[in-house]
């Protein structure tokens, strides 16, 4: 594990305001709850947090798990925020609620701002399937580009707008057994990341 592992690189502008609603946000916090206890979501022994999930409000905005909460297996929805408005040129990601914004929320943007048809992203953390992808070939991010960068947000709304339909699995080679799941609903998003797994892990 990286030792930046958690941090937010981009420049954050939060607002403490109220706990955003969305009518799906219990189904993704349950969501959220399976691949903690898969364990693909959760906190190191150091005390860094890992994996994240959301899903899109509108064109816009989405809603996101909040920094440092992989310590919790249930979070609920004072454990999310919403994010207004980011910028992968400048690097500026804007959020309202209780938490800050996930220290992946760069790359979620990218990944909505590609494919609007995309409503719910996943990041998650295994080493046996982030290495069982590699040696799959699938798809990935350069090792040369750290997570939580503008080169990178850059890259994967390039990738994600050239992958084949709104639903897909991708590795980052320079964010150390991370893997991001995306598709068309929670649901749909949740079933491509147990594809994986069932293929690799089981």
């Amino acid at each position: 594990m990286k030792t930046e592992e958690g941090y937010i690189k981009y420049n954050a502008i939060h607002h403490n305001g109220e706990v955003p609603y969305h009518q799906d946000l219990a189904l993704l916090d349950s969501v959220r709850t399976e691949l903690y206890d898969l364990g693909v979501i959760g906190e190191y022994g150091n005390g860094i947090s890992y994996g994240n999930i959301s899903i899109r409000a509108n064109d816009d905005c989405f809603i996101i798990s909040g920094t440092g909460t992989g310590k919790k297996r249930c979070l609920g929805s004072s454990g999310y925020c919403l994010v207004t408005e980011f910028n992968i040129y400048s690097n500026i990601v804007e959020s309202t609620g209780l938490l800050q914004a996930s220290s992946e929320s760069m790359t979620h943007g990218a990944i909505y701002m590609a494919r609007r048809s995309i409503k719910c992203v996943i990041h998650i953390h295994s080493s046996i399937l982030f290495h069982a992808l590699l040696a799959d070939n699938s798809f990935s991010t350069p090792a040369d580009l750290p997570y939580g960068t503008p080169e990178l947000a850059v890259f994967v709304t390039g990738l994600v707008g050239n992958i084949s339909g709104d639903k897909a699995v991708f590795v980052m080679k320079g964010h150390e057994d991370g893997i991001f799941i995306y598709g068309p609903s929670i649901i749909e998003a949740k079933e491509c990341f147990y594809d994986s797994y069932h293929t690799y892990l089981m």
